[in-house]
């Protein structure tokens, strides 16, 4: 049976705010965001670095992200027979058939769009990239490989490859324009998972060193990079900081709402996108 959950005294009365929250996680719960973060910081890497993408290439990464999402959190709720408490997984689960229609579907217009239109030098990488995801969602749902630093950090680094493979590619000689700004990146992702990793930990056992440590990434981050007027590195500051805030509200947002923010703030680049 479903869980039941527990509304204040005020939401009893308005029915429509829970309506509200959930059209406003949306994005969140189908794993959207995650692929527009991962479309502006390419877009902003490319403009960055003098660095020409095809429509294909920018296509495919926020669609391969997609794909990737969707299907963690998929298998994450295998099995699963009352509803999940967590919005990320409770909009897939609950309409699992056609989240596994649309899941093939954009698989098969990945692959084809991937073959036709992809320039041939990205595909090694690409296809050492894929193996490696693989690698990750078997580790992740065949093993207890669930939680902790080091998944953190491969999430982060695969996650920071996926950005980068095409204007890696792109870049031939000048590949050494692109070593720093895929450190701070690696980093700024790292921030985000460790700080969503320390808010689902029940809070009697979240070790108190983590309250320090945790933080400290993104400290260091938007100290060193608020200084440059470059796009880029102004924008690991502004999300950094942001993530900064966020952590710094502790538990007095709901954790749906605490990651869908700090997912959020990785959409700095849009400030120099759009403007």
């Amino acid at each position: 049976m479903p869980s039941e959950r527990v509304l204040s005294p005020d939401a009893a009365y308005r029915p429509w705010a829970e309506w509200a929250v959930r059209i406003g996680l949306a994005p969140h719960s189908l794993g959207l965001d995650a692929a527009a973060v991962a479309l502006c910081w390419q877009a902003l890497l490319a403009r960055h670095a003098g660095l020409a993408l095809g429509l294909a290439e920018r296509v495919v990464l926020p669609l391969t992200v997609w794909i990737i999402y969707a299907a963690d959190r998929l298998l994450d709720t295998r099995g699963w027979r009352s509803e999940p408490s967590a919005a990320r997984h409770r909009l897939l689960w609950s309409h699992r058939t056609a989240a596994v229609a649309t899941l093939c579907a954009a698989a098969l217009a990945d692959l084809l769009l991937t073959a036709a239109a992809v320039p041939r030098a990205v595909w090694p990488q690409g296809l050492a990239l894929a193996a490696a995801v693989l690698a990750y969602l078997a580790a992740v749902h065949l093993t207890a490989f669930r939680r902790g630093v080091a998944k953190a950090a491969l999430v982060a680094a695969l996650f920071t490859a996926g950005v980068f493979l095409a204007p890696w590619s792109a870049a031939g000689s000048r590949t050494g324009l692109l070593h720093g700004p895929a450190v701070a990146f690696f980093l700024l992702c790292l921030s985000n998972l460790l700080i969503i990793d320390a808010w689902e930990r029940p809070e009697a056992v979240e070790p108190a060193f983590a309250r320090v440590w945790v933080p400290l990434v993104p400290a260091l981050l938007a100290a060193c990079c608020a200084g440059f007027a470059q796009p880029w590195p102004r924008s690991i500051a502004i999300s950094a900081a942001l993530m900064l805030v966020l952590y710094g509200t502790g538990r007095r947002i709901a954790l749906d709402a605490r990651r869908a923010l700090v997912d959020a703030a990785l959409l700095a680049p849009l400030l120099f996108l759009l403007g």
